[in-house]
């Protein structure tokens, strides 16, 4: 594991960061395969619906936790969770108990109506800002057995966290998600850290998975050696550079970082071209630079 300070990390960038990122030139497009393009729209769509996933699961656990505290409820021995989309367009975040002995039952809900944005949420609070980013977000408690893709999740943290294979990056205990992609059931481990001064740069896998969680198909590690930054109140990086030896251009830990990070990160893949990652209109986007 390597930790550096996320001013040095700032300095590796391109000659292009030492101005705002809202003045960043753009540079004519190179020229690309359907296939090479396809791979990278991909990439940020399963990062972005991974870091949406990661923020409910970030409140919904505060929530279900604070509400289990005020029942004077000791905490659960061991508990699952599952993000679904609900009907309505909106999402549920189910906590599971019990999985392996009964075949689990979903002990609370917590309800993110259609239009939440749960970053905004995360940002409002710790910002002093209040909590009306968190409108739309409540809780109901009831028992009832979980629905199927609310099992797929549970298996899958399993199955992804049983691997001796598995590699993590910090000795906190890692988040996980699962995330549908056309007919795939595509799981991830993420290295996480309880220090909020820490960034995580790299430390994600990526697993194909069984439909129903419970076989891993295939691992791809979306790092190759472990790297965590340590902030610097007395600069501001503006951006961040990464190079990545597991993808032409960049994968999907690349649009979670920048999302996370909400600064633009420049990539150095495979085909050694440079690619920026940004946020255009609030969506994550890439393009490629001379």
């Amino acid at each position: 594991m390597r930790t550096t300070p996320l001013l040095a990390i700032s300095a590796l960038c391109l000659s292009a960061c030492a101005s705002s990122p809202s003045r960043i030139s753009p540079a004519q497009p190179v020229q690309l395969d359907a296939q090479t393009r396809a791979e990278a729209d991909r990439a940020v769509a399963l990062g972005s619906q991974l870091f949406n996933n990661d923020r409910m699961a970030w409140i919904a656990s505060d929530i279900y936790q604070g509400e289990l505290n005020r029942a004077g409820v000791p905490p659960p021995q061991t508990v699952d969770w599952a993000i679904t989309r609900t009907a309505n367009g909106g999402h549920l975040a189910a906590f599971i108990l019990d999985l392996a002995d009964s075949g689990g039952f979903v002990d609370g809900e917590v309800h993110f109506d259609p239009g939440v944005d749960p970053d905004a949420c995360i940002r409002s609070v710790d910002n002093n800002e209040g909590e009306q980013a968190c409108a739309g977000i409540h809780i109901a408690r009831g028992v009832r057995p979980p629905s199927a893709e609310e099992r797929v999740w549970a298996v899958a943290r399993r199955t992804m966290l049983g691997d001796p294979q598995l590699r993590l990056c910090s000795e906190a205990a890692p988040n996980f998600s699962v995330v549908k992609d056309a007919d795939s059931t595509i799981g991830y481990v993420l290295t996480s850290t309880l220090d909020r001064k820490t960034v995580v740069m790299s430390g994600h896998t990526r697993y194909s998975l069984s439909s129903d969680g419970s076989q891993i198909l295939d691992r791809q590690p979306l790092f190759g050696s472990c790297m965590l930054a340590q902030r610097d109140k007395s600069s501001q990086a503006v951006a961040l550079m990464l190079s990545s030896t597991t993808s032409d251009l960049f994968n999907e830990s690349h649009v979670f970082l920048m999302l996370d990070q909400r600064q633009p990160v420049f990539v150095v893949g495979r085909l050694g071209l440079k690619v920026l990652i940004d946020l255009e209109e609030g969506q994550a986007h890439w393009r490629t630079l001379e």
